[in-house]
């Protein structure tokens, strides 16, 4: 089969298809994966794709991708009313409680209504308490024949060893701008996003780190939407310790009011920013999220690398206690600001 028909809907990430749909097509299933990579590089399409290839009803036929697409079994799943796929998350919590783990599992043991295997889906699997990995360890090491577990995380040290030893790791690819603005490009063909135009592409491509995902969010956002204003706020926050007095950062610190899981996307792009700065003050010619190049160069000549090294450091602690640890936003931004502008 060409490696193309497998699956068809996963742009790139060669690694995953080589590993995990050959393995699938030749029915040598896992009975759980990990699949690692930031926010927006196809993680959950990945997911998605396992999931029907391994209920697909013709996985296996020369002449027919994997998944089909076309089966009953894949219609259901493109759709998302397949009983045989499970998702599982932490909701509005800031950690992935056992509780859940344990309701997930309580009917695990039970044959699934349609197919022969029963996928769950846990989203940020990194967000597990030790106490619900571990009792997701127990079910791991003795699991049922018809379960498949996919586990997605950005941080796949978070997970205990013991879990990551018992699963297949898989790792998402970042693309380039050129592979990105085409598929961008080719999303707009199919009529799968609005044409926007090509400068705005441009622009979603370069801001997007990596990840199509992202791309195709700032691509169809406008302005005042929720994931502008998180990159809006990241970039803010990451100028506001660079340059604000004291008094400043904490009074802006202590403006920002976002739910729990939000912050850990501010964060994600106040550190980029910084990066940014970095990277260009150490001689690089491209950014990662900074759009205008120049501009980027221009701040960081301002700023000495120590002390960007310095807040870098502050703000990954700083996401950590609040994302990781449920520390009160509030008072960790506030310390995070007196202690960047010391």
């Amino acid at each position: 089969m060409n490696d193309k028909k497998i699956f068809p809907a996963l742009i790139a990430n060669e690694a995953i298809k080589n590993l995990c749909g050959k393995d699938i097509l030749r029915s040598h299933i896992s009975h759980a994966y990990i699949i690692d990579g930031p926010d927006g590089s196809g993680k959950h399409t990945a997911a998605k794709q396992i999931a029907m290839a391994i209920l697909c009803e013709n996985k296996g036929k020369s002449s027919a991708p994997c998944p089909c697409g076309v089966c009953p079994s894949c219609k259901k799943a493109a759709a998302g009313f397949s009983t045989c796929i499970e998702y599982v998350n932490r909701g509005s919590a800031a950690t992935l409680q056992v509780e859940t783990i344990r309701k997930m599992l309580s009917a695990v043991s039970y044959l699934p209504e349609d197919g022969d295997h029963k996928i769950y889906i846990i989203e940020d699997a990194h967000k597990m308490t030790t106490a619900a990995q571990n009792a997701l360890l127990l079910t791991l090491e003795e699991p049922p024949s018809h379960a498949v577990f996919i586990l997605l995380t950005s941080d796949s040290g978070a997970l205990l060893e013991t879990v990551r030893s018992r699963a297949l790791v898989l790792k998402t690819e970042l693309l380039s701008v050129h592979s990105i603005l085409s598929a961008l490009t080719s999303m707009v063909d199919m009529g799968k996003i609005p044409d926007v135009g090509t400068e705005k592409m441009k622009t979603a491509a370069s801001a997007s780190s990596g990840c199509l995902g992202r791309a195709v969010e700032f691509c169809t956002a406008s302005e005042d939407s929720g994931s502008m204003k998180l990159r809006s706020i990241g970039e803010k926050l990451t100028d506001t310790l660079l340059f604000a007095s004291a008094a400043e950062a904490i009074m802006y610190c202590r403006s920002v009011d976002l739910k729990r899981p939000e912050y850990e996307t501010v964060f994600y792009y106040a550190m980029a920013f910084l990066r940014d700065y970095i990277a260009v003050k150490s001689g690089a010619d491209e950014t990662i999220v900074s759009i205008d190049t120049d501009k980027c160069k221009q701040t960081a000549e301002r700023l000495a690398l120590p002390r960007l090294y310095r807040t870098y450091e502050l703000l990954r602690a700083a996401e950590e206690d609040i994302t990781k640890r449920n520390a009160s936003p509030l008072v960790v931004l506030c310390t995070l600001a007196a202690n960047a502008t010391k």
